[in-house]
């Protein structure tokens, strides 16, 4: 992935380690109640939840996740689930895919459930965090998160600027992860510091990185999406 900035010349392979924080939909699901509700009572509902799955983070693999989020707000969804099982990926993909899923659930009253299956790692951490209103997570689940990793080519200065823009959106990106969890802002950096912070689910419910565990007979079913268009890039 590269990121280029002014005359900078940055590649950065931030796997996704952060995300704006989401606002809770304005419907009485998005209450603290209803969220928490919501979270011990998985599956009381009156038709069969299904679940779009999130994996790869690039613009092609998450092309039909955007496209069945996209049928579902259409026929008036108030409650959409995604499964998350995640290696991460693009950043700016999945920060794109997380902007679009705020807009709608601004706009609809939508409330998003999530739940962390098998691998939860870098963006489908930021995923988790960025993009559900209601956190759950399997027992035999592992989160990961992180912060950036890249590299730079160029002048000495232009290295140096790149450290200092790379530090910034650590910096950043990180605020907005953390504001979902129930330790500081500092913990949480201090954890990550040295690359990886990976929780199994009692310390990912211990840490409010997700809601509640949820068992595996209690998982909705989940969407067969249409195959995945894949990006082709041509150098002449």
């Amino acid at each position: 992935m590269r990121f280029a900035v002014l005359p900078v010349l940055l590649s950065i392979v931030l796997a996704a380690c952060g995300c704006a924080t989401p606002k809770a939909a304005t419907n009485t699901r998005g209450t603290a109640a209803g969220r928490a509700a919501l979270a011990t009572d998985p599956v009381s509902q009156d038709e069969p939840r299904r679940m779009i799955p999130v994996g790869a983070f690039s613009y092609a693999d998450l092309a039909p996740v955007l496209d069945k989020w996209t049928e579902r707000v259409d026929a008036g969804d108030h409650e959409i689930w995604f499964r998350i099982s995640s290696f991460g990926g693009d950043m700016f993909a999945g920060m794109d895919l997380i902007q679009r899923i705020q807009d709608d659930k601004r706009e609809h009253g939508i409330v998003t459930v999530c739940v962390a299956d098998n691998w939860t790692i870098s963006m489908g951490f930021t995923f988790l965090q960025g993009a559900c209103d209601v956190r759950l997570m399997t027992a035999h689940t592992i989160l990961l998160a992180h912060n950036g990793s890249g590299g730079a080519k160029g002048t000495v200065e232009q290295m140096l600027e790149s450290v200092e823009i790379l530090k910034a959106l650590n910096e950043a990106i990180g605020t907005m992860e953390c504001t979902r969890l129930t330790i500081s802002c500092d913990e949480y950096f201090a954890k990550i510091a040295k690359y990886a912070w990976t929780m199994a689910a009692a310390e990912a419910k211990e840490v409010g990185a997700v809601d509640a565990i949820i068992a595996l007979k209690d998982l909705p079913r989940i969407y067969t999406l249409a195959p995945v268009r894949h990006e082709i890039e041509i150098e002449l």
